[in-house]
């Protein structure tokens, strides 16, 4: 029987850690604070960090109850890692108004196999047709082990254009700032299946889930010589279209089978960032950034075998594979380069 791993921490940490280097240096730099410079022109920040994203659970297959039951089962269910490269290029006047155009991106190709045999209540270890054109009883499925290798293709690309205003307040420098945020983030699965009993099936399912809204953020920034820590928060609603594309390639089952569907929702965003940079020469700030981001709505892959009129945990009959929006928690840490021409 598979067991899946702990989640990684590595989210919750980055939780925690703005907000303690933002509030550990309150009392260092409350006697000698300098926010009054902001410089005028033209100013570029880039950087590279790793990416750590928790997906929604990949549900392709079944654990199956004696005739009529069952449960899904997921064979790719881990934390996503991947590099992440970033860009900003911005021009601000003499007085702190500012335009800044920002972008991201991410990709990996993460591996996971397992391995699964009925147990306890559990009779069969299957799927059905992604198609659902079959009854609930008609799937495939092993008395025996079923062993299974799932690699993700993991592309994300993501930008701001925002236009704010800085000046000082309370001792420290506040900008606040609104403007557009959109993001593409591509799931692409694909699934060998093979049985201690024969069976062997391949699977391909795509996702590509398009986001497009608005944001509003808040940015606090304390200087103490050449040191500076910045604390920086957005939230953002937007549209969400995701199109998603399923093929099955299955002897069991009759040969290929393939459907297509496409969805649309209002995806919540929520970003905290926060960094600690030092001035190494002239316009020059090296830094290292660490960051959160909430999406309340990242497109899950369910396989076909849930009833579109049944109610969890009903089992049949079979209806086509879909997609439902799920949240999720992403967290980043990195260096960031950051130049005033």
């Amino acid at each position: 029987m598979y067991t899946k791993t702990a989640p990684s921490q590595f989210i919750s940490v980055l939780l925690a850690l703005p907000l303690l280097i933002w509030l550990g240096s309150s009392r260092a730099l409350a006697a000698d604070v300098d926010t009054g410079e902001t410089g005028t022109g033209l100013y570029a920040e880039a950087g590279v960090s790793l990416y750590v994203i928790d997906l929604p659970e990949y549900l392709p297959l079944w654990n199956r109850i004696g005739l009529q039951k069952g449960d899904r089962l997921a064979t790719f269910d881990e934390p996503v890692t991947a590099p992440m490269t970033q860009i900003s290029l911005g021009w601000r006047n003499s007085t702190g108004i500012f335009v800044e155009a920002r972008g991201r991106f991410a990709e990996s190709n993460p591996v996971e196999k397992g391995e699964y045999s009925p147990h306890g209540d559990y009779t069969r270890v299957g799927y059905f047709p992604v198609s659902g054109s079959d009854s609930g009883f008609g799937g495939a499925g092993t008395t025996g082990t079923a062993y299974t290798r799932t690699e993700l293709h993991f592309r994300q690309l993501g930008g701001e254009l925002i236009a704010g205003t800085h000046w000082d307040a309370a001792g420290a420098g506040l900008t606040l700032f609104a403007g557009y945020w959109g993001m593409k983030l591509d799931q692409e699965y694909s699934l060998d299946y093979r049985s201690s009993t024969g069976d062997v099936m391949s699977l391909s399912d795509n996702v590509e889930a398009a986001y497009n809204g608005v944001l509003v953020g808040v940015r606090l920034e304390r200087r103490a010589g050449p040191m500076k820590l910045t604390l920086e928060t957005t939230q953002g609603v937007g549209a969400v279209s995701a199109k998603y594309d399923s093929r099955m390639n299955s002897q069991a089952l009759g040969g290929k089978n393939s459907i297509t569907q496409t969805k649309h929702d209002i995806a919540y965003r929520g970003t905290l960032e926060g960094t600690v940079s030092a001035n190494v020469w002239n316009g020059l700030d090296i830094g290292l950034k660490c960051g959160l981001q909430y999406l309340s709505y990242v497109p899950q892959v369910r396989g076909s075998g849930q009833g579109w009129s049944a109610k969890e945990p009903s089992y049949g009959p079979a209806g086509p594979a879909h997609i439902k929006g799920k949240p999720s928690v992403a967290g980043s840490l990195g260096l960031n380069l950051a130049y005033s021409f």
